[in-house]
């Protein structure tokens, strides 16, 4: 008799390197995971710009290196400013930051083990690197 793991609701967000909005072209170099209930939020930035520049040939990549950092920063700050209560402080701080050249993609459900690092780390293989 197989025992199934208990599944928590979740959401995660891409963050993406779009520097022409207009085209809507991006790579995605960051990955938000948050689980309200047991609390889990994580945030990885890829430190490898690779893709990025053979993307977009042109990138400064010391410009990019500084947003991501910004935006990670920021959403560090809500994580502690708001813990468990982080979901609609992060919606409008994604939405916000998204008038920059990183992009953030609206809030994804998912659902995730009590153990969520090793799906984020499998997310951000995936999804980002």
């Amino acid at each position: 008799m197989d025992i199934e793991k208990k599944r928590y609701p979740g959401y995660y967000s891409v963050i993406q390197y779009m520097p022409d909005q207009g085209r809507r072209e991006g790579v995605n170099v960051g990955l938000v995971l948050l689980r309200e209930d047991p609390y889990f939020f994580n945030t990885r930035m890829n430190g490898d710009n690779s893709r990025a520049k053979r993307f977009f040939p042109g990138v400064d990549v010391s410009h990019l290196d500084m947003a991501k950092a910004s935006f990670y920063n920021a959403l560090e700050r809500l994580n502690k400013e708001y813990g468990p209560l982080v979901r609609a402080s992060l919606q409008m701080e994604l939405h916000r930051r998204s008038a920059n050249t990183l992009v953030a993609v609206e809030l994804r459900a998912c659902a995730l083990d009590e153990d969520a690092f090793p799906e984020y780390e499998e997310m951000f293989k995936e999804l980002v690197l």
